[in-house]
């Protein structure tokens, strides 16, 4: 940390500040410690659907999840190889949800969706 209310003087050192306070730096050596964030390319259609959705992820997927408006998961599955799947709308009411996608590198992404019947 360099600056402190001590240390009141102008650039040249010679003329006090009068208490007018102080800047402090501070340095982290270490780095910032914040975690690369990559993102999930991934393509839900046709939206809005009536009976089913296509995902379409160049990402392997350790966990997929539906969630309605009141945020309560009404469908949800395991692991599932990059590439294309599907997912029927049975017993969906209409109205808008929400997709959660989880990779097998921890990177979570989400996406609205809309159901009319």
């Amino acid at each position: 940390m360099v600056g402190s209310p001590e240390e009141d003087q102008d650039a040249n050192e010679a003329d006090s500040l009068n208490g007018a306070g102080a800047i402090y730096f501070f340095q982290n050596e270490e780095g910032t410690n914040v975690r690369e964030i990559n993102e999930i390319s991934f393509v839900v259609y046709p939206n809005p659907t009536s009976n089913a959705v296509e995902i379409s992820c160049d990402s392997e997927i350790a966990h997929v999840a539906i969630f309605d408006l009141a945020c309560s998961k009404v469908w949800s599955a395991g692991y599932l190889p990059a590439g294309n799947f599907r997912i029927p709308y049975n017993g969906f009411s209409q109205g808008v949800y929400t997709i959660q996608l989880q990779t097998v590198t921890g990177n979570t992404t989400t996406q609205k969706i809309f159901v009319f019947k």
